[in-house]
């Protein structure tokens, strides 16, 4: 019985003739319904059908190629008959026997071992196939323990299957990705084609650390330039991407703040809590401070447990009050009555520019306060013959009053003033107070309106 690969051809070529006479021969296949036709092919010369007549000289031998091809594993036994013509004899049998095999696959190691890695993060190793054999080997790789639908399996393949040239290797990646620190094991099963024996390879690997992730870079949590007195907050969250259930608890370095020690300025709530595996928390980081200046704190995210530190953060931003900058603090007016003056032109108009100088955007309205005015009588006796001012309208007002500016923008505000708002032509001066109001924010600001009133007046007295 020879021995012969699946896909590769045997020849037989040898036929002899003792006799003293010339032979022709033809040979006879199994029929193209044959069985055996499934196991293997069976070519007389290149496949022509009239190849499979001959002549065999006297006393000579004839090459004759017969060439069986395999197409499946085992003991494959092919009969051929050789009939001589002319001849009254049986055709002689010729049993083709071959034992059938597929290619020989070696693989490199048995054992991966990957060693500890950090949760979370991706490993890759190779195994590597060679193949010894002069036909292609086509192989298929397949990973043995089975998982949750919610669970990443600990290792992956990028490539399953594939085909090696002869007398050639290539590797196979495996590739490690944990999600919990524990170890993992598997079996990787390689098939190679017409091969009855499967090649195993063992997989081990331990995981390390945490697998908690932040929907948001907690390292540093900058919220850069804020308004003093204006409650912040972030909200941020933590996934448990893990398979077990985590206590975990926010703590700040300093603690809960001593007598004499700066304000806590940021806090995170909640500080306690309970991550189940394949589950998330929402976290709120909120901040307040009435001081201008930089401030930070530094918290911990600890495993209840053992205490153990998961992940660090810092908060930090830079508390400011609104910056406006006003071209005066002090708008003037002054009105002198002149005979011959237009008796309606009593109105002035002056601008008040506001320029916002803080990082930040400012929305604001102004707003007049109540006026306070004083007649200026010419002796202490005269103010009792004054009549009391009166007031018809309101001495001042603004061409715009709600205003929004980014950073480094102006405006300007025109201020009007009537100096015959009293309707009662007595010399006097009034003052008002201009009102900054911010949105969300308790400062204000003052500007001082100012209008001085002269008329001509003559008072009588009794003495």
């Amino acid at each position: 019985m020879l021995r012969s690969l699946v896909g590769s051809e045997m020849c037989i070529r040898d036929s002899r003739n003792d006799t003293a006479l010339s032979a022709k021969y033809e040979v006879i296949l199994p029929a193209d319904d044959d069985p055996i036709r499934k196991k293997a092919d069976i070519n007389i010369g290149t496949g022509d059908p009239k190849e499979r007549k001959g002549l065999v000289p006297a006393r000579s031998t004839q090459r004759i190629a017969i060439t069986q091809t395999a197409k499946a594993t085992g003991n494959i036994h092919v009969p051929l008959y050789i009939r001589i013509l002319g001849s009254d004899a049986a055709p002689h049998l010729v049993a083709l026997s071959s034992k059938v095999t597929g290619p020989k696959v070696e693989v490199q190691p048995h054992v991966l071992d990957f060693a500890t890695l950090a949760v979370l993060t991706e490993s890759s190793k190779p195994i590597m196939l060679v193949n010894n054999s002069p036909i292609p080997a086509h192989y298929t790789a397949k990973l043995m323990a089975k998982h949750s639908s919610n669970v990443i399996p600990p290792f992956s393949l990028k490539v399953s299957e594939g085909t090696l040239a002869p007398m050639s290797s290539a590797p196979i990646h495996v590739t490690a990705f944990l999600d919990e620190s524990m170890k993992f094991e598997d079996e990787l099963v390689i098939s190679v084609q017409h091969n009855a024996e499967n090649e195993s390879v063992q997989l081990l690997a331990k995981g390390k650390g945490f697998a908690i992730v932040p929907s948001i870079p907690l390292d540093l949590v900058d919220f850069a330039d804020l308004f003093t007195t204006v409650p912040v907050k972030k909200t941020f969250v933590l996934q448990n991407r893990g398979r077990r259930a985590q206590q975990i608890q926010w703590s700040n370095e300093r603690g809960k703040g001593k007598e004499g020690d700066p304000p806590i300025v940021f806090t995170i709530t909640p500080e306690r809590v309970e991550l189940k595996g394949k589950s998330e928390e929402t976290f709120t980081i909120e901040g307040l401070c009435n001081t201008k200046g930089v401030f930070f704190e530094k918290f911990l995210l600890k495993q209840n447990q053992t205490h153990k530190v998961i992940m660090k953060s810092m908060v930090q931003g830079s508390f400011i009050p609104p910056l406006l900058s006003y071209s005066d603090t002090n708008v003037p007016f002054a009105f002198t009555y002149s005979p011959t003056m237009d008796p309606t032109s009593t109105i002035f108009t002056k601008p008040l520019t506001l320029k916002n100088v803080s990082p930040l955007t400012l929305t604001f309205s102004l707003k007049l306060n109540k006026a306070t005015s004083s007649n200026e009588p010419t002796s202490p006796t005269a103010s009792a013959a004054l009549p009391p001012p009166t007031q018809s309208t309101a001495p001042f007002s603004l061409d715009r009053t709600q205003i929004t500016l980014r950073k480094g923008e102006a405006a300007v505000v025109n201020v009007a003033f009537d100096a015959g708002y009293r309707c009662d032509r007595i010399s006097h001066k009034v003052k008002v107070k201009l009102t900054t109001h911010f949105t969300n924010h308790a400062q204000r600001d003052n500007i001082t309106l100012i209008g001085d009133v002269n008329y001509p007046c003559l008072l009588y007295t009794s003495d």
